[in-house]
């Protein structure tokens, strides 16, 4: 199982990069996990849209859905042309219902609701979605294939829960959106700082913890600086354009092969 990030930054996408979007594969199973703003443009240079196996959301804030609404014109012309005959699966939190009713489209998109604690098969793929502490209703995921597992923690306070729902993932995809001294910040808003997400890799005993979700303007060398210092695990920070192979003991990261930024 392959994990291509595409984008990371947030709540706005760093010039010349994309908000927060990841691409899982394994085998010709192609899952889209989130798709904010800048995504859809440079998933489409690398997956085309009739190649899609189906979208994962885990809430509706716009830095990580905005782009999914314009996907759906992208698959209506697939099927139009003749390229894709079924609706590709959304599955995402029911609420808010108007943002998510959106997400079923004539006849390229249907919409599965889920919650937390609902475990669905996604071409092969076992994919269990998890509670997440934010601001709106928010799902965490986790995804096992044959070859790896995969834990990504959407958006999400500090919380016992946390390590618990990454527990042996071969990586772990967690944001860091905050640094030391933003602790409150992090609390209200419904965030991590990198060090809590280091913590929380700790507990969980990940093979290999993947920082995301860093705002445009942080000093993402700082953040990783902070998570190491919490924990001894390998710790990187998510690259645009960058596969994580997942399977091994060390989760071991490849450069894309077709996938370029800028």
């Amino acid at each position: 199982m392959e994990l291509l990030v595409i984008g990371h930054t947030a709540p706005f996408p760093a010039p010349g990069l994309a908000c927060p979007g990841y691409l899982v594969s394994e085998g010709r199973t192609r899952i889209l996990v989130d798709g904010g703003s800048g995504v859809l443009e440079r998933l489409l240079a690398i997956c085309p849209g009739e190649e899609l196996t189906a979208v994962l959301v885990s809430h509706f804030h716009f830095d990580h859905c905005s782009d999914l609404y314009v996907l759906r014109y992208a698959l209506d012309a697939s099927r139009r042309e003749g390229l894709r005959s079924e609706p590709l699966p959304i599955f995402s939190p029911p609420e808010p219902p108007e943002l998510a009713g959106l997400l079923a489209y004539r006849e390229a998109t249907r919409h599965v609701a889920v919650t937390p604690g609902e475990t669905v098969d996604v071409g092969g793929i076992r994919v269990r979605f998890l509670a997440a502490s934010h601001t709106s209703p928010t799902l965490g995921m986790v995804l096992e294939g044959a070859a790896g597992k995969l834990a990504y923690s959407g958006d999400c306070r500090w919380g016992e829960g946390l390590g618990a729902a990454a527990q042996s993932a071969d990586l772990f995809l967690c944001e860091a959106t905050f640094q030391d001294g933003q602790e409150a910040a992090a609390a209200a808003t419904g965030h991590l700082t990198a060090r809590q997400a280091a913590m929380a890799a700790g507990l969980a005993g990940v093979g290999r913890l993947l920082l995301t979700h860093l705002p445009a303007a942080a000093d993402r060398r700082v953040s990783l600086e902070q998570a190491q210092a919490e924990v001894d695990l390998p710790i990187a920070l998510a690259e645009a354009g960058r596969r994580y192979c997942l399977g091994s003991s060390a989760s071991q990261e490849v450069p894309a092969c077709n996938y370029q930024i800028g």
